[in-house]
């Protein structure tokens, strides 16, 4: 709840321009201050804001005029009651080194109990007087000037001259050898001078009558093009004074007679096109037209805005669920490189063991991509490959086709395969190529025997 309050800040200067303080204002200062947006305080203090100051001007009496609203609940009763009555200026001075001003304006106005410069009351609280100076003089209230203050007496008809004598009131005045002597003639009318004059006035009447025409013929084409001109800003001016006002009064103004005070615009906007003072009328119009296009322009924006906050959202979403699928993705990408790694230490441990028993000819770098991915060059066969070798071979093409080959390859039946065309039993013995522990003289090596007689095994 807010209080409007109206009242004097600042007094009148005085006619001779003197200052009774550095803080007074002369007319031009008063004219040219603004105080709206300025801070309403307490006794001039700045931790106690009450309110705010909407305008300032300069009163018909020259003084400085305000108008604020009190939004402080315990400000407001101290104004309804009286206690607070009284307004004063904080005014901001900056000063040379000799004391002359050299920088004069207002910081805040205040509301106290009685201001330090006379007059400075608040004259107006909730839009009824509560300060009014009633002044006893005739001419303060009104009374117009006597004439003989305003212009010199009327010098009567027997006065002549400022330095000849002058003959006394109700006497005749004396005739001199310097005054003219008129003939006392009397023309009689006649018929042919009436007729001549009726004739005149006939002519004089009618090039009056034909200028009105014109001058009403040309007034007509003006109003004409003022009022089409006007009449394009009808539809705005509707729009602010009915529904964008009606709609105001009914989401923040419920309860208030305000719609009633504002009808009778809603019904010039929709009439003011026809009225006869059409001069009077164009400045409400355009007025209403630019407040109508502001009023659109505005809600267009906020409207942008909400859709821009709206796509705003969703893409934040969105982008917070893409950054969610990325992360999947790189732990997915992580955990693979780990299990490659796994298998390609298994597949160089495998490798290694296979070339020291001497079943592999071949080495391959598993970790460059052209061992893993790419043909390897090819090798030169060797005159007499192991047996055995090409039966491994063989057992694993069947495996390939028979299923699915597994990851590691000592869990496949290979090794089965290998056992059970060996041809040793238990106990190993000598053989008879003279070779310990290698195997029958057919030259087909054991694999078991190999792997137990090989080092580290």
């Amino acid at each position: 709840m807010t209080l409007p309050i109206r009242g004097v800040a600042h007094p009148a200067p005085p006619r001779s321009g003197k200052r009774s303080s550095p803080a007074d204002l002369s007319r031009a200062e008063i004219r040219g201050t603004q105080l709206a947006g300025k801070p309403l305080l307490n006794e001039h203090d700045c931790t106690e804001r009450v309110g705010t100051v909407l305008a300032s001007w300069e009163g018909q009496d020259g003084s400085l005029r305000i108008a604020a609203e009190v939004e402080d609940p315990a400000a407001i009763e101290q104004v309804k009651r009286g206690a607070l009555r009284g307004l004063s200026l904080g005014t901001d001075m900056i000063l040379d080194t000799d004391g002359n001003v050299a920088y004069r304006g207002q910081s805040e106005l205040s509301v106290c109990a009685e201001g330090k410069r006379p007059g400075t009351w608040i004259d107006h609280v909730g839009g009824r007087q509560v300060h009014h100076l009633v002044c006893a003089s005739k001419r303060a209230e009104g009374a117009p000037r006597l004439a003989s203050l305003a212009y010199p007496p009327p010098t009567p008809h027997w006065v002549k001259a400022p330095h000849t004598r002058a003959n006394p009131p109700n006497t005749p005045p004396t005739k001199t050898m310097a005054d003219p002597v008129v003939a006392e003639t009397t023309v009689a009318p006649t018929e042919a001078n009436h007729t001549d004059l009726v004739a005149r006035l006939r002519a004089e009447l009618a090039e009056k009558t034909e200028q009105m025409t014109a001058a009403n013929a040309r007034a007509s084409v003006y109003e004409g093009k003022e009022r089409d001109r006007i009449a394009a800003w009808q539809p705005e001016a509707e729009f602010f004074m009915r529904e964008f006002v009606n709609d105001e009064i009914d989401n923040f103004h419920q309860g208030t007679s305000l719609k009633a005070d504002v009808a009778p615009l809603g019904v010039w906007a929709q009439e003011y096109t026809n009225k006869a003072d059409l001069a009077s009328q164009g400045a409400l119009a355009a007025v209403s037209y630019v407040a109508s296009k502001g009023i659109k322009r505005l809600r267009d924006q906020a409207s942008a805005n909400a859709s821009a906050a709206e796509t705003l959202a969703n893409t934040m979403k969105q982008n917070e669920e893409l950054a969610e699928k990325n992360s999947k993705l790189q732990r997915d990408y992580d955990d693979a490189l780990s299990i490659m790694e796994e298998r390609q230490k298994g597949l160089e441990t495998l490798q290694a063991e296979l070339t020291r028993a001497g079943l592999m000819q071949e080495k391959f770098e598993f970790s460059k991509i052209s061992s893993r991915e790419a043909n390897p060059p090819p090798v030169a066969a060797v005159s007499a490959p192991p047996a055995a070798l090409e039966t491994v071979k063989a057992e694993a093409s069947k495996a390939a086709q028979g299923g699915a080959p597994k990851a590691n390859p000592l869990e496949c039946d290979l090794m089965t395969t290998l056992l059970a065309r060996s041809t040793g039993g238990l106990r190993y013995t000598h053989s008879n190529t003279n070779h310990s522990w290698v195997g029958a003289p057919s030259g087909e090596p054991d694999l078991a025997s190999v792997l137990r007689a090989s080092k580290g095994f």
